[in-house]
């Protein structure tokens, strides 16, 4: 009836808070209160973080108020939080090794719950990962608590790899103690679909890969996939055989581009999207694979012309001089970079003299080439009179050019090859 703390005829009350946090005294007299949060009563590693008398600044869990008569006051209210974070990364352990590579991002926007086990039964709190799969739980109380990725929320098709607890079930427990920071709670996924598959020269421009149209090495090929977090990008270049491939793909919408090098140096003919923009778009469903990513170059260049035998070694081809029948011309692409002998070149196939021993090389990307006579020249003519880059100095049956077609499509029917015998009658 005083009024006043410690005067003799204070009353205490007491009552427990609800599982939901509430708290209610009812029929009471008017006067002045104070309300106090028993600490001991508060789960570990909390600290006061506002109260109705100081709100946010210097809280104590202690607060005096004034009661009139027949007042209800039902927002004096005690916020709490923890003193630990946990948290951790979400990503796309395309290697399944379990740990984090340079070229495996994190998958954002995948859900991820906290559970806290409380006296009160569990108490869950939920994030978002963020576009490089990062999450944390900061504030988080002292105790035990599980970390649970929702499944729902990651792409489709795709297992688990990783968790800290090694349960590969997308959860990780921990017992987190007041005033530290755990992130460790790595979870890593992969998928089973596989994006690929070859890269080649269309040597006769109709679009379809033939077994002597040779594969282009070396290629950058691009992948792109549309994730919930934005683009995701990976690279690959093409083996010796124009082949590609990128596998261990989760659901989603994918984009193959081929990058450069050839698309520089010769036209698209063969292009699953049928829009001859080296790039096509695709869809990955129910983990399947999708393999016919195929993609194909024509060059506008032709080269030719003519082996003969050339019987006063002058490098003419005269009236009285045989051309020479069945002689097999091979050709070397040096690939983009120019350069002989690298793991850009491709060898293209063969072609073969008619009767009048003219040859053709059709389908030629731009770039630089070795022309040479392969086979089939008859015995006792098989001595080099005559090439182009050598003329009839020091000839050796291959001649070396540079730049065809960089000028713009070219026709070059002046590769001839002249051979002699060695002797006299």
């Amino acid at each position: 009836p005083d009024g006043l703390p410690n005067g003799g005829d204070d009353l205490e009350l007491r009552t427990q808070t609800a599982a939901d946090g509430t708290y209610l005294f009812t029929t009471l007299p008017a006067g002045n209160f104070e309300t106090v949060v028993d600490p001991t009563t508060l789960p570990t590693g909390l600290e006061s973080t506002f109260d109705p008398d100081t709100g946010t600044v210097t809280p104590d869990g202690v607060s005096a108020l004034a009661v009139a008569v027949g007042e209800v006051v039902t927002d004096h209210d005690y916020g709490f939080a923890g003193t630990s974070s946990i948290g951790g990364t979400v990503w796309f352990d395309r290697d399944g090794d379990g740990a984090i590579g340079a070229d495996e991002p994190g998958l954002g926007g995948v859900g991820v719950d906290l559970v806290w086990t409380t006296v009160f039964g569990p108490q869950t709190f939920g994030t978002i990962t963020d576009a490089d799969g990062d999450y944390l739980f900061e504030s988080v109380p002292t105790g035990a608590v599980i970390v649970d990725v929702d499944e729902g929320s990651l792409p489709g098709s795709v297992t688990a790899t990783f968790d800290l607890d090694g349960g590969l079930d997308g959860r990780s427990a921990a017992t987190l103690v007041a005033g530290t920071t755990n992130l460790d709670h790595d979870f890593g996924y992969r998928g089973d679909a596989s994006i690929g598959d070859l890269v080649w020269l269309d040597l006769d421009g109709d679009g379809v890969s033939t077994p002597d149209e040779p594969g282009v090495p070396a290629q950058s090929v691009e992948l792109t996939w549309q994730s919930s977090a934005g683009p995701i990008s990976w690279s690959t270049t093409t083996d010796e055989d124009g082949g590609y491939g990128f596998d261990s793909l989760a659901d989603g919408d994918y984009a193959v581009t081929i990058v450069g090098g050839v698309t520089t140096l010769a036209e698209n003919t063969g292009d699953p999207g049928g829009d001859a923009d080296s790039t096509n778009n695709l869809t990955i469903s129910s983990g399947s694979s999708d393999l016919d990513q195929d993609f194909g170059y024509h060059g506008q260049n032709t080269v030719g012309d003519l082996v003969w035998a050339d019987n006063d070694r002058d490098g003419m081809f005269d009236a009285t001089e045989q051309p020479l029948e069945n002689i097999m011309v091979g050709a070397t692409w040096h690939g983009p970079d120019g350069v002989v002998g690298t793991s850009d070149d491709v060898r293209l196939p063969t072609g073969t003299t008619d009767a009048l021993g003219q040859y053709t090389l059709p389908g030629l990307p731009d770039g630089n080439y070795t022309i040479s006579v392969e086979s089939g020249v008859p015995p006792g003519v098989d001595e080099p009179s005559y090439d182009v880059d050598d003329g009839v100095t020091d000839p050796n049956g291959s001649s070396i050019l540079t730049d065809l077609g960089v000028a713009g499509p070219e026709v070059d029917l002046d590769v001839d090859f002249g051979f002699s015998g060695r002797g006299r009658i």
